[in-house]
């Protein structure tokens, strides 16, 4: 088995499980739960309700946003409509469910303790969590120059993603062929002049040897 593929389960687990089952506990009213999926579920349909579901509790909405570090409301509300249908896409394909919080402790609450009481548990299925461990587990073994382009405020794909790969390209003595930057945007929304800048430092790199530093593009 890949070595990365134990931390993007563990990324999987802890972004888009956690976000649905904590969702779910503070602010109630979504269809179907961090294991049940209706078949009517929509991205737009998710969204929608999520945002009216937050206008009614705006005080666990703000604890929501600061646990997972996410900008507002319309973040919150792509985020957990993507990561709900990514989830039932692994569900179905896994046959059961791949995700253990049996021995997970929560943090982030005014009472945690409470949300540790009372949050669900749910245990894993051995063989659903084997299928989610070789979902997309790259080595990082490359060979040529990678330059990774990240949005800061993009709330569906964090950097932490690329922080994993990161580490696979250390373990597999690639490191020096890997570069991660970010611009400041709320989405993985890129400017023109951002995707030629960081050509031109790719290209740069591939034809010179100048390899990028690692850290927020410049655009000049």
């Amino acid at each position: 088995m890949d070595g990365t593929a134990e931390p993007k389960l563990e990324l999987m687990k802890s972004r888009m499980f956690d976000l649905r089952l904590l969702f779910d506990h503070f602010i109630p009213g979504l269809p179907g739960s961090a294991v049940e999926f209706p078949s009517s579920l929509t991205h737009a349909g998710i969204m929608s309700q999520a945002k009216e579901l937050m206008k009614q509790k705006p005080a666990e909405t703000k604890m929501l946003l600061q646990i997972f570090g996410i900008r507002n409301e319309e973040g919150m509300a792509r985020a957990l409509a993507t990561y709900t249908l990514v989830l039932r896409d692994v569900y179905d394909r896994a046959k059961g469910n791949a995700f253990d919080n049996r021995n997970t402790y929560y943090k982030g609450s005014d009472d945690d303790l409470k949300l540790n009481r009372e949050i669900k548990r749910y245990q894993g299925e051995p063989r659903a969590a084997e299928y989610a461990r070789q979902l997309s587990a790259p080595s990082g073994r490359i060979t040529k120059p990678v330059l990774a382009l990240n949005s800061h405020g993009d709330p569906v794909v964090p950097i932490e993603g690329t922080n994993y790969y990161d580490m696979a390209t250390q373990r597999a003595g690639a490191s020096h062929l890997f570069v991660q930057m970010w611009v400041e945007a709320p989405w993985a929304s890129y400017k023109p002049e951002e995707i030629r800048r960081a050509l031109e430092l790719l290209a740069e790199w591939i034809k010179h040897g100048r390899r990028p530093t690692p850290g927020e593009l410049s655009r000049s």
